[in-house]
C-alpha cells in the first residue's frame, strides 16, 4: 500500500468514527456539548476581532497605498518575490482585486504583522 493510500485509509477511518459518534449520540450528550461549543464560538470571535484589528493597523485603505506596500515588500524581502511576481509581472498595474488577494495571503501567512510598540 502506498503512503498516499495509507493516509487516505486513516482519514476514512477517523471520519467514519466521527460519523458514528454523531449518529449514535444521545440528545443529552449533544446538549452537554453546548457549553463547549459556546466557548469555542467565543474563541473564534476573539480571533476574528484580533485579525480585523491587525488588518486595520497594517493594511492601508487606499488602493494606491496598498500597491506601494506590496512594492516595498517586493523590494525589501526578496524571498517574497516568487509569490508576488505574478501580480506585478509584465509591467502591468495589478487590479485592486489582485492586490487585495495578495495582501490577504500575506496576512494569513503572518508576513504582514503590526509593528510592536
Amino acid at each position: 500500500m502506498t503512503n498516499k493510500r495509507i493516509k487516505r485509509s486513516t482519514i476514512d477511518r477517523v471520519l467514519s468514527a466521527i460519523e458514528r459518534d454523531i449518529l449514535y449520540a444521545s440528545d443529552d450528550e449533544i446538549l452537554q456539548e453546548t457549553t463547549g461549543a459556546q466557548q469555542q464560538a467565543h474563541r473564534v470571535r476573539t480571533l476574528i476581532e484580533r485579525q480585523i484589528q491587525v488588518r486595520t493597523r497594517v493594511v492601508p485603505r487606499e488602493p494606491a497605498a496598498r500597491r506601494r506596500l506590496l512594492a516595498e515588500l517586493l523590494r525589501t524581502r526578496p524571498t517574497l518575490a516568487s509569490a508576488m511576481s505574478a501580480t506585478f509581472s509584465d509591467a502591468q498595474t495589478p487590479t485592486d482585486d489582485e492586490v487585495d488577494e495578495l495582501i490577504e495571503t500575506l496576512l494569513r501567512r503572518g508576513v504582514l504583522n503590526p509593528k510592536r510598540d
